[in-house]
């Protein structure tokens, strides 16, 4: 079996008469944890989007698993991609573990109620989270802290091999951003999944990233591992900002681990 999860070949989206990206090729592969990094409005979600069959291409193509896009069945795709975005855009106060359910929502036939199966799933996923505490919970009660991990959870009980992630640490203090980004690596290495993420923070792509793809413009830049892309000059070209010399860096704090225990 191949370990070919996304290949995109020449993707083109286009908004009215204008380019939002041009000439898109990038392969993502099982197992790894591929950050996408640009300036605002780079392309970064849409591409995202554009891969999950969200966005409709102007041209070129994109497969999942060796498949052509166009040709999967709605419910099929659905089973084999999961989305994680931004948390705290809920309305409604839903119980946490009732909205986690929400994933197996592609497992589900027309008028079929939940089985064992789903229920393991479930629970597997609000354990890997971390969220078992505050099931019962509305969603809309919690930190934003909380509600990016029942995200987490709700994508992992579709239980698809494919894991797309948009700005998941947005917003969050640094023991959530780390908490989040290590969960998102270890379904990677752990569990052998396909993770692409839309990341910010330069400091933790490169941390926790294997490869990244950084866009400007609706074209990407650089491809690679992370001290090839975080190149000076790519991030004077395309950031318009320089990298602290060593000696800089004196006296600043960067938050790295996580200490064991409540946060």
């Amino acid at each position: 079996m191949s370990d070919s999860a996304i290949t995109i070949r020449g993707a083109m989206v286009q908004r009215g008469n204008r380019p939002v990206l041009s000439d898109i090729n990038a392969d993502i592969r099982m197992g790894e944890l591929v950050g996408l990094i640009g300036p605002n409005g780079a392309g970064k979600t849409t591409l995202l989007r554009a891969a999950m069959g969200l966005q409709p291409l102007k041209d070129g193509s994109v497969q999942i698993l060796g498949r052509d896009l166009a040709t999967w069945d709605r419910r099929d795709l659905g089973r084999s991609l999961a989305y994680m975005p931004q948390s705290g855009a809920e309305a409604w106060p839903i119980r946490v573990d009732r909205f986690v359910a929400l994933g197996r929502h592609p497992h589900l036939e027309p008028w079929r109620r939940s089985g064992p199966e789903d229920a393991a799933a479930l629970r597997h996923a609000m354990q890997a989270a971390d969220i078992e505490a505050f099931a019962d919970r509305p969603v809309t009660s919690l930190s934003g802290g909380e509600r990016a991990r029942v995200h987490f959870a709700r994508a992992l009980a579709v239980g698809a091999p494919i894991l797309f992630a948009d700005e998941p640490i947005a917003g969050l203090d640094p023991y959530h951003q780390l908490h989040v980004l290590e969960m998102l690596r270890d379904q990677a290495v752990d569990q052998g999944r396909a993770v692409v993420v839309v990341l910010h923070d330069l400091a933790l792509a490169h941390r926790f990233c294997h490869r990244l793809i950084l866009i400007q413009d609706g074209h990407i830049q650089a491809e690679g591992n992370p001290d090839s892309v975080l190149s000076k000059d790519h991030l004077a070209e395309t950031y318009r900002v320089t990298p602290a010399d060593p000696g800089e860096l004196t006296g600043i704090v960067l938050p790295w681990h996580r200490r064991a225990g409540p946060a």
